[in-house]
């Protein structure tokens, strides 16, 4: 009821929402996988599924030992938290949590600080820590860009307006079939805004991206994507 709340007002005062993560059994126990699982609705087309992405992508710079395993759905089926709510709205939302739960502790006074694996617990505020001064850090999302397909199969011309403060682009062309993302195409920021790729495939449909970098290199979070290619 409160996440419902919350999510129905932000949505009526038209708050501009990046990201929810919704953050829950992260404290870990001895002998799981080292590794989370987010899950995400629609994983291929979504604003939860653009996020993930995102997530699972620094957090392989950052901690590549301790991995982002992501999941196709919204949550453990009867288990749903407190993002279903922006979900429903439409927002970009996501839960991560730990690699393995026990059934036996799951709202439980038996569930204390003695259990928790620190080690794993640490891999799990720092993976965070990662995706949050990243997103915050590096340049906003860019304006979407308009995407041209040219007469040269497999070519694009995409156009967007360069900020200033920005040193460059990441472009991400994604074949939508791909849970998460393919490699990046770079542009400095003096060479961009107007850009013509070429090389692409023309049987396959991509989802495209761009994200704005700052001068040391630090990723912003993605523009939403647009779909191009055959439908």
């Amino acid at each position: 009821f409160g996440s419902r709340h919350f999510a129905q007002n932000a949505f009526l005062d038209n708050l501009n929402i990046l990201a929810v993560v919704n953050y829950d059994a992260v404290g870990g126990r001895l002998g799981i996988p080292q590794l989370v699982r987010l899950f995400a609705q629609d994983l291929r087309q979504s604003p939860a599924g653009e996020i993930g992405r995102y997530f699972e992508y620094i957090g392989g710079h950052y901690l590549p030992t301790f991995p982002v395993v992501i999941l196709d759905a919204l949550d453990r089926e009867g288990r749903y938290g407190d993002h279903r709510e922006f979900v429903n709205l439409g927002m970009p939302a996501v839960r991560v949590m730990e690699s393995e739960e026990d059934p036996d502790l799951l709202n439980s006074n038996r569930d204390t600080w003695s259990l928790i694996d620190y080690t794993y617990h640490q891999n799990f505020v720092q993976l965070n820590l990662a995706f949050l001064a990243n997103a915050a850090g590096a340049p906003p999302p860019p304006v979407k860009p308009t995407i041209v397909a040219l007469a040269d199969p497999g070519t694009f011309l995409l156009t967007w307006p360069v900020e200033p403060g920005v040193d460059g682009y990441a472009i991400s062309f994604r074949p939508i079939n791909s849970p998460i993302y393919e490699p990046f195409r770079f542009v400095r920021a003096e060479k961009a805004g107007n850009v013509v790729l070429t090389g692409y495939d023309p049987d396959t449909t991509y989802a495209v991206s761009i994200a704005a970098l700052n001068e040391s290199g630090r990723l912003g979070l993605f523009t939403s994507e647009t779909i191009v290619g055959p439908q």
